[in-house]
């Protein structure tokens, strides 16, 4: 039996006061910031006692690495059993370095993932299946066709360097009016590696649709935020619906 995977997605951003310096969750639309959740280790620490398969953990500053990014992963891995996936304006392999030696299971790279040296010295080093590469892009990305849009993620040359691929429609993050998942017959056609899907789910129901057409795992942030349903009650509807989720218990 094939299990698939439900993995929250956890983003942050830096934020400074009189008191305090460090890191509050956030959700995001379109990337953007539009409402501040919370503390994220709390967050992280509600998804480990529902025995969460993966977290994903993302800074969402993409043009510069944040040192301090580093101690929040490092509190983050002190009490974490689950794997935990960090993306965050990795752009050369020491930051990577300093990632994983914080206690990371997998890092994410979507920016740079046309810089293959930076890609093969990760998976030469720490694995492919170390390496998630997220595939992010709009609906103005495609007005030339899907296939066009593939030929030229092609041309960029990570598939053959992917642990997984992660596809994200930034027009449809946070706005709950279902995922993108036009891309996902393509990228399978040249590729056996896990795909990942995320931005727009809203229901139950858009999961299952993702699971049904062939996605190994979806990633979900406003949709935990926003509605009372847990990963483990979240579990149990997919499982009336014949969608057998993977979990630790």
């Amino acid at each position: 039996m094939l299990y698939r995977r439900l993995i929250p997605k956890i983003v942050v951003e830096s934020f400074a006061s009189k008191d305090s310096k460090g890191f509050r969750s956030i959700l995001t639309r379109s990337y953007s910031p539009y409402r501040v959740v919370g503390d994220p280790l709390s967050q992280i620490k509600i998804q480990q006692s529902n025995l969460v398969d993966e977290i994903m953990l993302v800074n969402r500053v993409r043009s510069e690495f944040d040192l301090n990014f580093c101690n929040l992963v490092l509190q983050a891995c002190e009490f974490l059993n689950s794997p935990l996936l960090v993306g965050g304006a990795i752009t050369r392999t020491l930051h990577a370095d300093m990632i994983f030696d914080a206690g990371a299971d997998k890092i994410v790279i979507g920016q740079n993932r046309g810089d293959r040296k930076l890609l093969e010295n990760i998976a030469t080093k720490y694995g492919v299946q170390s390496l998630t590469i997220s595939v992010d892009y709009t609906d103005k990305d495609l007005e030339s066709g899907f296939e066009d849009f593939f030929r030229r993620e092609l041309s960029l040359g990570y598939l053959n360097l992917a642990g997984e691929l992660c596809l994200n429609n930034i027009s449809k993050d946070g706005r709950g009016e279902g995922p993108d998942l036009t891309l996902v017959d393509i990228f399978r056609s040249e590729t056996n590696v896990p795909i990942v899907v995320g931005c727009g789910i809203s229901t139950v129901n858009q999961i299952a649709q993702c699971f049904e057409i062939g996605c190994d795992a979806v990633t979900l942030s406003t949709f935990l935020s926003q509605t009372d349903q847990s990963i483990k009650q979240l579990r149990s509807h997919l499982s009336l619906l014949g969608v057998h989720i993977r979990t630790k218990n």
